[in-house]
This record gives C-alpha cells, sequence and structure tokens, in this order.
C-alpha cells in the first residue's frame, strides 16, 4: 500500500523495519539537471548512506522496511549533500532517532528509557520496595548510587523526572498531541 501523501522533509524519527520515505524539492538543484541527494547518518561506529533517485525535479529518498530492520536503534547525526559529476554542497544537517522494533523484541524485554529506569529505580528506593535493611546501594548499568539522603534521593528523583516529562512531551508532539505538565505525568 502506497502512502497517500509524501512527507517532504526529512523525519526526526522512525522505528526500524518499518518503510521510509520522503521527497524534497530545491530548484537550485534539480534531479531532472542530474543533481543526486545524499543523506549520512553517524552514531558512534554506525554510518547509514541513504541516496535519492529522480522525481520529476524533486529527490526522492525510498528505504524499504527489510533495510530499516538492519538499522541499530540510536540518535543519528545526519548532513545532507546535493552532488552531481564534477561538484558537492552542503544542503542541511540535523538529528534522526532511530527507534526499536518492538516485533524483534521477546516478552520480557525492558523498553523503558534510561530515564524511566532510573526514576523508576530511585521511587522503588524513596517507597522503600526495593530497599532491605542491609542493602545500602542500588546498582543501574555501570552506576551505582548508595547511601543518598531522602534530600539527595528526591534531587536526583526531580530529575529524572523532568527527564522523562520531557521524554513524554516530545512523543506526544511527535503523535499530534499537546503537551501539558500536568497531564501526562503528575503535577511538577
Amino acid at each position: 500500500m502506497a502512502i497517500a501523501s509524501v512527507p517532504t522533509v526529512e523525519p526526526t524519527s522512525f522505528y526500524a523495519g518499518d518503510s521510509l520515505t520522503w521527497k524534497i524539492e530545491n530548484s537550485d538543484y534539480k534531479a531532472s539537471d542530474g543533481w543526486t541527494l545524499q543523506y549520512i547518518l553517524l552514531k558512534s561506529d554506525t554510518q547509514i548512506v541513504l541516496t535519492s533517485t529522480a522525481d520529476g525535479d524533486d529527490h526522492l529518498i525510498e528505504v524499504a522496511k527489510a533495510v530499516t530492520a538492519e538499522y541499530d536503534p540510536g540518535s543519528y547525526s545526519w548532513r545532507a549533500y546535493f552532488y552531481d559529476a564534477d561538484e558537492r554542497y552542503a544542503y542541511k544537517s540535523g538529528e534522526m532517532k532511530v527507534e526499536l522494533d518492538w516485533s524483534d523484541e521477546s516478552s520480557g524485554s525492558d523498553v523503558r528509557s534510561h530515564a524511566k529506569i532510573v526514576l523508576d529505580a530511585i521511587e522503588a528506593l524513596i517507597q522503600g520496595k526495593s530497599l532491605s535493611t542491609d542493602q545500602m546501594s542500588i546498582k543501574i548499568g555501570d552506576r551505582e548510587i548508595s547511601r543518598l539522603s531522602p534530600k539527595q534521593l528526591t534531587e536526583w528523583r526531580n530529575f529524572y523526572k523532568s527527564e522523562y516529562q520531557q521524554e513524554l512531551n516530545e512523543q506526544a508532539l511527535d503523535n499530534g498531541d499537546t503537551t501539558n505538565n500536568q497531564t501526562l505525568y503528575g503535577k511538577f
């Protein structure tokens, strides 16, 4: 099934395993004049190169679901260039996030963000649900929190609560919803 309307801007995020399509119009670098648009996405040691095909004067980027399924989830920085046989010009740059494909995950996978994992752990400590009388620390990934005062725990909780709220707001905006700190995760 084809998309009803092809987006005319780069996506800010997409799910690995989804088809990816967008089109760019630029009267200075028309595809019909021999120009090609190329995107280079970078994350650590990973590079993804996306090259346009001509769609009249426009540049069409299409990536099959089988190709995006191989992409490592995470945030990528990207740069785009127009080029022809003799010249290359920087077009623009930005950030693009590849989201995890949940269909490949087992039922025991923890898909919470770092902020949500730490927030949940700190809230459990404050509520006393995971801290036994002989346990004075908690380890999350390669970080360990030990012997924090109630005031320090509250400060860290507020920090991670704010981080998580920002994630929720970004998700709401991506879904076309409005954001409100009071309705998405409680009043701050």
